[in-house]
């Protein structure tokens, strides 16, 4: 296997190559149950990074950054930076434990160094997280300064007929791990 990396930092709807990498992407995070099902729409608005794996031409995962978005659908800053989520990482299961996932967080993290990003994850997977282990910490292990960022996060206020809709429900449960 010949694992090798591609990166898009502009997400135009006319690259007919890049719509077809988010179509397979989007679909595989409704067969993941770990993930939240997006849309190719999804990560057309909130992509702000990309990187694909290909073994030789074979599509075999995708991971991006996105902007987390606070209950009224803003940007969260911290300590004066942008929040960025390593979000969607998705592997084939016949290439799980090839060290993709690592290398996707590497790289996306190589993307953010210099800029006013304060990189994070949210995620329930165990796999993902023995991943960032090394790399990033939970926020619950973290000193009480960084206590309220998953509040930030997580603060969700939305009503019961809502929910269905709500982007920050399906986080309430899920581990907030930095990196920085």
């Amino acid at each position: 296997m010949n694992i090798s990396y591609k990166t898009f930092t502009s997400f135009a709807k006319e690259d007919a190559e890049l719509r077809s990498y988010l179509s397979w992407w989007a679909y595989q995070t409704t067969q993941e149950r770990r993930m939240l099902d997006r849309t190719p729409e999804f990560f057309y608005e909130n992509l702000v990074f990309a990187v694909f794996a290909f073994d030789e031409e074979e599509l075999v995962g995708a991971a991006g950054l996105i902007y987390p978005l606070d209950k009224d659908g803003g940007k969260i800053t911290w300590q004066n930076k942008i929040i960025i989520e390593l979000g969607s990482n998705f592997v084939l299961p016949k290439y799980r434990e090839m060290h993709i996932a690592k290398t996707f967080t590497l790289i996306r993290l190589d993307f953010v160094q210099g800029k006013d990003f304060f990189p994070i994850s949210v995620t329930g997977n165990i796999a993902m997280q023995k991943v960032f282990e090394g790399i990033a910490k939970p926020v619950e292990d973290l000193g009480e300064e960084l206590q309220s960022l998953k509040g930030l996060i997580r603060d969700c206020n939305c009503q019961e007929n809502e929910k269905p809709l709500c982007k920050v429900c399906p986080l309430a449960d899920k581990v907030v791990w930095v990196f920085h």
